[in-house]
């Protein structure tokens, strides 16, 4: 059936080609080609889509998740099967020829893959958005983007995106007209379950993503300033420098330090507060329990030495080659102890057992025995830790200003957001990354 669609005065709005109408100017057809077709996409894809003159090219390892999205939009939607990674030539042309054709790329892919795409759209001068933070290879390229003119935006998603503006705008308020100067600033946001839907594993935690990534970025270092001293966490130690927090008292949280968050303080115009922090949320036990896996040596990236060609018949020998216990026996608990501390021993022994660590199975499958990060994410790929039908997620940010006015007085500003995922629809985490990449695509689409 052909539909007519018509604006609120009773004029048909035209098919793609061009927008017409009072006060509206003529609107070429657009071609928009997104970089990867995960959960986060479908926000995004919905929202473009609401312009009549968007055509979306949709690029994808996965043909599944391409069928999905033609099946659903139908002729404005193109799907092409694309192998990001690829490095043979052809692939190669392909990405260039999907790139040139396109009027602006959104790339939802791994933020290790933006750079490539980034210098494709460089040469053939190409605006570019993705939501992840600026890497050093991708900073490195903003003398070329700048001569080609071309517009490479990064970090409009949640965190980082949602939480730059919003500190932005708080920021501009509680210092406009010289009113008052920031001298402490925190900024925090996290990723959950809803709580009904985090009780059924011991972290309270559930994977929309690849649990060796949640693991990775437990091991990040950060630095950020407090009281007007810089603080620095190697990412070894990082776990046991968190801190509980309750949310709208409510939440019972715990905050890990986000990375190296001092940069942030000279973008926000806050390099003189003498307090400026970055964090992550967590549902309160969950740091206990990742710190005491870390202690014993689990987010270690492979080889490690002692596991190197080790023949294991359980994962009792393999965990107590791993802490340097002398047998796998009564040996192995008191290893544990000792390399956890005895404050978090019994948290570190009960999270072990239901990870299935100190069980006389063998070893998972497909993962290399020498790299005790891939064994835990394995470990951790398990029912418990993802989301079932009908569960929900939900973010939480929280921004808090201490302000110190002209009279010497001290205010203190806060924002919160608490996001729930739709009911059968899209995930939280989804929308506020996907619907805020959307908003800046096309803001960009409209004034190319």
């Amino acid at each position: 059936a052909k539909v007519t669609l018509r604006r609120a005065d009773g004029s048909v709005v035209p098919k793609a080609g061009s927008v017409t109408g009072k006060g509206l100017k003529d609107v070429p057809a657009r071609n928009v080609l997104v970089l990867g077709a995960g959960f986060v996409s479908g926000p995004l894809i919905e929202y473009l889509l609401r312009r009549h003159e968007n055509q979306l090219t949709i690029a994808s390892l996965h043909p599944h998740e391409l069928e999905s999205f033609v099946e659903r939009y139908g002729a404005r939607v193109t799907g092409r099967v694309v192998d990001i990674t690829a490095t043979d030539a052809d692939a190669a042309a392909v990405r260039e020829e999907l790139v040139r054709a396109s009027d602006l790329v959104v790339s939802l892919i791994p933020a290790t893959l933006h750079v490539p795409i980034a210098r494709l759209c460089i040469e053939h001068r190409k605006h570019m958005v993705t939501a992840s933070y600026v890497s050093e290879d991708m900073q490195a390229l903003d003398d070329a983007a700048r001569k080609a003119g071309v517009l490479i935006i990064n970090e409009v998603g949640l965190d980082p995106g949602i939480d730059h503006m919003s500190a932005m705008q708080m920021i501009g308020e509680a210092t406009a007209g010289g009113r008052g100067k920031v001298v402490r600033f925190s900024s925090l946001c996290g990723g959950l379950p809803a709580p009904e839907a985090a009780g059924s594993n011991p972290l309270g935690y559930k994977f929309s993503w690849s649990p060796k990534g949640v693991l990775l970025a437990a091991r990040n270092d950060a630095r950020w300033r407090q009281d007007g001293k810089l603080q620095e966490v190697p990412g070894s130690e990082l776990l046991g420098h968190t801190k509980p927090f309750t949310l709208n008292n409510a939440f019972a949280l715990d905050v890990i330090p986000n990375r190296d968050c001092t940069a942030f303080a000279q973008l926000y115009g806050l390099e003189a507060a003498p307090t400026f922090f970055r964090g992550t949320f967590r549902y309160h036990g969950f740091c206990d329990r990742m710190l005491a896996v870390s202690r014993l040596g689990f987010l270690q990236p492979g080889p490690v030495r002692a596991l190197v060609a080790g023949a294991f018949p359980t994962r009792r020998h393999w965990l107590a080659a791993l802490v340097g216990a002398a047998d796998p026996g009564a040996g192995l608990e008191a290893a544990i102890r000792e390399r956890v501390g005895e404050t978090h021993a019994e948290v570190g022994l009960a999270f072990l057992s239901w990870l299935g660590a100190l069980s006389d199975e063998p070893l998972p499958s497909g993962v290399p025995s020498d790299s005790p990060i891939d064994v835990l994410a394995k470990l951790l790929d398990r029912s418990e830790m993802a989301y079932e039908a009908g569960e929900r997620d939900m973010v939480a940010m929280h921004h808090e200003l201490l302000v110190e006015r002209g009279d010497g007085g001290l205010e203190r500003r806060t924002a919160t957001l608490v996001e729930y995922a739709e009911p059968e629809g899209a995930t939280a985490m989804a929308r506020t990354v996907g619907l805020t990449a959307a908003i800046c695509a096309q803001l960009v689409l409209d004034e190319a």
